[in-house]
């Protein structure tokens, strides 16, 4: 069985995903200052917003994701060919790993 070890976690990853996902969730709950332009709907709990209102700030790290696995999925192994379509980040970010 091939392993694929977690790659460390790229640079510009919590500025430009975790603090602005963080920030946007605030936001819905009404916790943080809003943004400029229409204010984003307030939900009041964390565990009362949908999923679909989530942005999707991850695939601002797709690119570096890609770099730091080499482009080899961390699920199945294979190598992920940009010609064949975009990866997504699952492919490197596995919800649990797995030790054998």
């Amino acid at each position: 069985m091939l392993k694929v070890p977690p790659a460390p976690e790229p640079p510009t990853f919590d500025a430009n995903v975790r603090k602005e996902g963080e920030r946007a969730i605030k936001e819905m709950v009404g916790e943080g200052a809003a943004r400029r332009g229409r204010p984003r709907t307030n939900f009041g709990t964390r565990d009362a917003i949908p999923s679909e209102k989530f942005t999707d700030y991850w695939t601002r790290a797709l690119g570096d994701l890609k770099t730091a696995y080499n482009y080899i999925c961390a699920y199945s192994c294979f190598h992920i060919h940009d010609v064949t379509g975009d990866a997504t980040v699952d492919h490197f970010i596995p919800k649990e790993w797995r030790t054998v």
